[in-house]
């Protein structure tokens, strides 16, 4: 496998607390690209919803570029993404300009949308949203909301007992930020 130089990360890898390894992480976007909840997976004997990108002309999608650590970005892939498709795109970091990154697709066998079958987990959204407000601040979360494809299903409320292995501890600022950005958008009860 040849070695990465920059990933772009637009569900869990958005989230420093995800990451075991010491690499730079900047927001950053990509055009063209929109994010979805069609990437079913069993974790755990779980099987879950996971995000993946499609594209679509002229959108731009905000995530995070991580950078600066080639042997730490092949980790990265070998336990993380390694059943996605890998594609080279153009990335907009602001500030200083555009680099080609690495950026993670799920295979066209296994697109399908979030179902009963594998729903969205809250441990995993959680994840997300607070790499998103890491980021981006709150208005973040509000943009991953509408920016992404694909709530069909209420979400599996799993934060007591979380079936995604890189669940985040929130604090109860984070809790309340989260569930009100999901509430306003008729996400969470």
């Amino acid at each position: 496998m040849p070695t990465m130089q920059a990933v772009f990360g637009y569900g869990s890898l958005m989230n420093r607390s995800t990451l075991a390894y010491d690499l730079t992480l900047r927001a950053a976007s990509i055009r063209g690209w929109v994010r979805q909840w069609r990437n079913p997976f069993e974790m755990n004997g779980v099987r879950l919803c996971f995000l993946t990108v499609h594209p679509r002309q002229n959108f731009l999608l905000r995530g995070a570029l991580l950078s600066d650590g080639p042997q730490e970005l092949d980790r990265i892939i070998t336990e993380r993404e390694h059943s996605d498709v890998i594609v080279s795109t153009p990335c907009l970091i602001d500030g200083i300009g555009t680099i080609n990154a690495n950026l993670y697709v799920a295979p066209q066998a296994n697109l399908f949308w979030a179902s009963a079958n594998a729903p969205i987990h809250l441990s995993y959204l959680d994840c997300v949203l607070q790499g998103c407000q890491q980021l981006y601040g709150p208005e973040g979360i509000n943009e991953f909301i509408t920016t992404t494809e694909g709530w069909y299903l209420p979400l599996i409320d799993d934060r007591e007992r979380p079936m995604y292995t890189r669940s985040v501890r929130l604090t109860k600022k984070d809790v309340k930020l989260i569930d009100s950005c999901l509430r306003h958008h008729d996400l969470l009860e």
